[in-house]
């Protein structure tokens, strides 16, 4: 009798060691605390956003809004460029005309020498109109074997200044697999 009751317990505690072990794997070892993944296996990055944040997934691109009423939003981008030599540098002069076409009082505010994931990036930060309100956008981008990723904060120009903490949070975990 003792040695069925220990051959029993013995399986009870395989059985939810196994299980344990098998919850663990499946689990984001990077995630961090208070936060929650919003890419998917088929990207080349990992990128986190708070967990009061709405995961919002595009055809192209990954990223999160903060609320129906607030839709400040974030997108994480990454595609090939065209020549294997190009740099973030030349990369954003060529984003940079494109952005003039598209709006008419784009106004570059900001720019500055980052890292991501110990790579060399760029931050600019900028303000342009869409329809009748006035937006301010962050984009930090880097190059990586011919790939630029490139990931955009977009907010009402009065309320971007209140999701920067979130959105250095999301930045400093950002990083390729």
């Amino acid at each position: 009798m003792k040695s069925i009751l220990l051959k029993t317990v013995s399986l009870i505690l395989v059985t939810a060691m196994a299980v344990c072990f098998a919850a663990a794997c499946s689990q984001d070892q990077y995630l961090p605390r208070n936060m929650k993944a919003a890419y998917s296996d088929a990207d080349s990055f990992r990128f986190y956003i708070p967990e009061k944040w709405t995961k919002d997934e595009g055809q192209d691109s990954v990223g999160a809004y903060y609320s129906n009423k607030d839709p400040s939003s974030v997108s994480v981008l990454a595609w090939d460029l065209q020549h294997t030599d190009d740099t973030v540098d030349t990369w954003w002069e060529i984003n940079e005309q494109d952005l003039k076409t598209v709006f008419s009082d784009y106004e570059l505010v900001s720019q500055e020498n980052t890292t991501v994931d110990g790579k060399y990036a760029r931050k600019y930060i900028y303000t342009a109109t869409m329809g009748q309100n006035k937006f301010k956008f962050l984009q930090v981008a880097f190059v990586n074997s011919a790939v630029v990723y490139l990931f955009t904060y977009t907010s009402k120009e009065s309320t971007f200044d209140s999701h920067l903490d979130d959105v250095n949070m999301m930045l400093e975990h950002w990083a390729l697999k």
